[in-house]
């Protein structure tokens, strides 16, 4: 049975302009929601608070690559503002996170670099990586949604739908309907593509179009603050408000 080829289908300039696309809507919301959702004034005005009061202390000065470098490793890369919600949750959103980065690496590599190339390449080495980011979203979200509703983990007696569930909900639907569209491709059925397709686009687009609402755009508030929080430590100051901390954003 011979693939039905997606570039039939959409050409490969849809694709780039889809991905363009969902960069500036991205970006948008994120401005969007530091500041008009004022979480970049709220936390200007509290690390103004805490450098007040420490004295705007001067420690050692070293260098902004080495400090990045060390939030990336030891606190981005390992969630370690997580630590405090348990090894369990924990895990779950570390299997999301790095899904989550590796499929759209893999898929900016192909739509940019090899856009000639079927979307769909579960032999190769790019299709084998994106379906492995995608397994690592399912089973990272699933865990998740399991610890959601186990209400004698979560300690509430109720499960309650909150704006965290909104963008791990698209997220998984994004993975299984990428599944969805490589097996529909797969199959040779031309049909059952254009559908996969009207499907899995529109809930890809909501994932960014929708990141002033929902929790997607805490991934980039907790790594500014854990790289800024580095940054005055070395200055002295001992501690600057966290994600994890403040009211606004707790799940």
């Amino acid at each position: 049975m011979t693939a039905v080829n997606i570039n039939n289908i959409l050409p490969p300039v849809f694709f780039e302009v889809f991905v363009g696309v969902l960069f500036v809507a991205m970006v948008l919301g994120l401005l969007y929601d530091a500041l008009g959702g004022r979480k970049l004034a709220y936390f200007r005005a509290e690390r103004r608070m805490m450098l007040s009061a420490s004295g705007n202390a001067q420690g050692k000065q070293a260098g902004v690559a080495g400090v990045v470098g060390r939030a990336l490793v030891t606190n981005l890369a390992t969630s370690r503002e997580l630590a405090k919600c348990g090894a369990s949750r924990r895990a779950s959103h570390e299997l999301m996170l790095w899904g989550f980065i590796l499929s759209v690496i893999v898929v900016v590599v192909k739509v940019f670099a090899y856009p000639s190339v079927s979307p769909v390449l579960p032999s190769s080495v790019l299709g084998i990586l994106l379906n492995l980011g995608g397994l690592l979203v399912l089973v990272g979200g699933l865990w998740y949604l399991w610890l959601r509703v186990n209400v004698s983990h979560e300690g509430n007696s109720v499960f309650r739908v909150t704006r965290a569930d909104m963008f791990i909900l698209s997220l998984l639907a994004n993975a299984v309907l990428g599944f969805v569209v490589e097996g529909a491709d797969l199959s040779g059925s031309v049909l059952a593509t254009e559908v996969a397709l009207g499907l899995y686009l529109p809930v890809t687009a909501f994932m960014f179009f929708s990141v002033p609402w929902s929790k997607f755009s805490h991934m980039f508030y907790k790594g500014a603050y854990a790289i800024q929080r580095e940054i005055d430590r070395e200055r002295g100051v001992s501690r600057l408000p966290t994600p994890s901390e403040d009211s606004y954003i707790k799940e």
